[in-house]
């Protein structure tokens, strides 16, 4: 295990044991890779295979890492509350129906912020949104995500 994996896995923990107790006891799976378009993202393979990516090349502060680990788990949490196979099934219209991604990608963005972790959500955000500009129209503006986040007083 390199320094990164472990200090992303003693993240992953804290926040797992702090905010998201349905993924408490569940393995997930640290991968990495390289793509300019994307800091990070979740894949739930298999029943008992899930995997969080983190772009290898991004260099994260400490609160742009738990903004992004948080609105990953965020997706993991969803998909949990879904099931495996309902998700699996769903897992292709992510890919080919930008209605279903942007419904997911805004509700992964608003759970983020209703968990209370709006500010280093944001910090990513604000640091990689040029990298996000394409696909953008999935994604809450930096100034839409502030606003819900001030709007619902977790700002």
């Amino acid at each position: 295990m390199n320094k990164y994996t472990e200090k992303y896995r003693r993240i992953i923990d804290k926040l797992i044991d702090e905010s998201f107790p349905s993924l408490k006891g569940k393995k997930i799976y640290l991968s990495y890779f390289s793509r300019k378009k994307y800091s990070g993202g979740v894949f739930w393979a298999l029943p008992f295979l899930r995997l969080l990516f983190i772009n290898k090349e991004r260099k994260f502060n400490d609160k742009q890492l738990i903004g992004l680990l948080v609105h990953e788990l965020c997706h993991l949490e969803r998909s949990q509350k879904t099931g495996w196979f309902k998700t699996s099934f769903m897992g292709l219209f992510y890919w080919v129906s930008s209605k279903y991604r942007k419904k997911e990608e805004e509700e992964a963005e608003k759970l983020t912020i209703e968990k209370g972790y709006a500010k280093e959500y944001y910090a990513l955000v604000k640091k990689f949104h040029k990298f996000r500009l394409k696909s953008s129209k999935y994604y809450l503006s930096p100034e839409e995500f502030k606003s819900y986040a001030m709007k619902i007083k977790k700002w």
